[in-house]
């Protein structure tokens, strides 16, 4: 039987959430609306950027052009030209390709922004399979991306670990019937463990235990496990 991860993008690949939110905020602040950078991640990290200006125009009541997503994107851009790999992240993946592991990526960005982020950090060489939030009627929290993802890389939801760092996005990876490990590089342990996370980790050197639950969970051989400590 085979299983698979689906990966996060933002905050769980690249170390984007930062600049994601100085992006938004400093677009959104043209338009007149104020929300610091922690009141913007907390509100908004693991939703698209379509879904944030739906909600900030409900809660300002407001009507935003439909350019500034395009506005938060080119100024994405500019300030993620220099973005990284999350750290000790490429070994995990080495490993999870060199056994085969199908791998997807489900991420509340546009397209172009994931390819954006994929190629200037030198990750897309493990991911052929991307999906957006835009491909689906309902985002994160809703399964929908996540049962998308799924079926694009051939692994039933039940066999898929969902690596996520946002409550959105453990909560959509728990209702697509799928485990969900938590990273905490963007909400504390404690948040994620009450959005539904299985188990979390704060460290890619950390990931042979998430996968030694993994291979408890579908009786996996340890070897995969094992070969993770090296990370």
């Amino acid at each position: 039987m085979m299983h698979g991860i689906i990966f996060d993008c933002d905050g769980v690949l690249v170390d984007s959430e930062p600049v994601s939110c100085k992006a938004s905020s400093t677009v959104l602040q043209k338009y007149g609306i104020r929300i610091s950078l922690a009141d913007m991640a907390a509100a908004f990290t693991g939703k698209s950027e379509k879904q944030m200006i739906m909600e900030i125009e409900q809660k300002y009541q407001v009507t935003l052009p439909p350019s500034i997503l395009e506005e938060i994107q080119a100024l994405y851009f500019e300030l993620a030209a220099e973005l990284q790999p999350m750290p000790h992240l490429t070994g995990v993946l080495d490993i999870l390709r060199d056994h085969a592991i199908p791998m997807g990526i489900a991420s509340s960005g546009t397209p172009a922004r994931i390819d954006f982020s994929l190629k200037v950090t030198g990750l897309d060489q493990y991911f052929a399979v991307r999906c957006s939030a835009s491909e689906v009627v309902h985002g994160k929290p809703a399964p929908d991306l996540f049962l998308l993802t799924a079926a694009r890389i051939g692994i039933a939801p039940g066999n898929c670990l969902v690596v996520e760092d946002s409550v959105f996005g453990i909560q959509g990876a728990k209702a697509a019937g799928m485990k969900a490990a938590g990273y905490t590089s963007s909400h504390p342990e404690k948040l994620l463990l009450q959005s539904g996370a299985d188990v979390t980790f704060a460290d890619y050197r950390q990931f042979s235990h998430i996968m030694q639950t993994f291979s408890q969970w579908w009786n996996l051989p340890p070897l995969l496990a094992d070969k993770l400590k090296s990370v």
